[in-house]
């Protein structure tokens, strides 16, 4: 007599799920790990965005959308509806 190891539809989607969720996850918490000291010093003068301190910002706006996914869209949709 054996354990017979039956792996249904579903049982297999609920793993992949979890698997997906978890790297997910995993991933996300690496973005908040804190950078050594090699990486600040990668780019010229420490600067490794790219961004110059002589850039001045002269727009003014009520609402900014960042990224247009489901969530971005309908928040561009609601608030021009406001405006």
């Amino acid at each position: 007599m054996g354990i017979e190891n039956e792996v249904s539809r579903r049982n297999f989607l609920k793993t992949a799920a979890l698997a997906g969720a978890g790297l997910s996850l995993a991933e996300a918490l690496s973005a908040c790990a804190p950078k050594s000291t090699s990486d600040k010093s990668a780019g010229a003068g420490g600067n490794t965005t790219g961004a110059s301190d002589d850039v001045t910002w002269t727009k003014e706006a009520d609402v900014v959308v960042v990224g247009f996914g489901g969530a971005g869209a309908a928040a561009a949709i609601e608030a021009k509806k406001a405006a």
